[in-house]
């Protein structure tokens, strides 16, 4: 059989579902402010240095650790919705792979995208 796939509805969904890059990027970024904070907080016990950019630096992490709570928040809220695509995904896995022994007479067009609609047609022979 011949297999024609087209961009995956349900994969792109579990993507956005699990916010993966929000919460690396977000979490990488607390982590340099906090260490930042905690060298401009010092920084002026060590010297006659004002402690401005110490507080402003602290306001970041803190900012950006409330963007990382939220979402985490989402991510762990989405639980459900991650496991019903996943279930999905595996299906329509399984039924690609369950058709795939039919010959080449046949095409398998995977995720067909429709005019005017959000939803897409998992496998069409």
């Amino acid at each position: 059989m011949r297999i024609l796939d087209f961009e995956d509805h349900v994969a792109q969904e579990l993507a956005n579902a699990r916010f993966d890059t929000q919460r690396r990027n977000l979490r990488l970024l607390t982590v340099i402010f906090l260490i930042l904070s905690v060298l401009a907080l010092l920084l002026p016990l060590v010297t006659e240095a004002v402690y401005w950019p110490g507080l402003l630096v602290g306001t970041m992490t803190l900012m950006s650790g409330a963007g990382l709570a939220h979402f985490e928040g989402r991510f762990r809220a989405n639980s459900a919705l991650r496991g019903q695509l996943r279930a999905g995904l595996r299906g329509q896995n399984r039924t690609a792979e369950i058709l795939s022994v039919l010959d080449d007479d046949y095409y398998l067009l995977n995720n067909l995208k429709l005019p005017d609609r959000a939803d897409d047609v998992d496998h069409l022979i």
